[in-house]
């Protein structure tokens, strides 16, 4: 009976520990979803001229680049050559996979 006791005890604990981040870790949910509603909204405007805009660029500035190099890591790009980049731009599919992400 006393170890049954112990274990009560023991797992009340850990269950509010459990609570205590599961509430912790809504609190940073909350926070973080108006970002990422503002993130889709803001890809939603990105228009077919802006990314051919883009894609034609033989030098992007750095930081596009980098923003895109890292898109395509995201979306499962194997490589990241400048080149490799401007056929993912080129894909009919590109906005919606990125809106899709999870």
């Amino acid at each position: 009976k006393e170890e049954a006791e112990k274990m009560s005890v023991e797992v009340e604990s850990q269950q509010n520990a459990i609570n205590e981040r599961k509430e912790k870790a809504q609190i940073e949910l909350d926070e973080a979803e108006p970002a990422l509603i503002s993130a889709k909204n803001s890809v939603k405007g990105i228009k077919k001229r802006d990314l051919d805009e883009i894609r034609n660029l033989g030098r992007p500035p750095v930081n596009v680049k980098l923003t895109l190099e890292c898109v395509a890591i995201m979306l499962g790009q194997k490589s990241v050559e400048w080149a490799d980049v401007r056929k993912l731009l080129a894909k009919p599919d590109f906005i919606p996979n990125i809106l899709s992400f999870d």
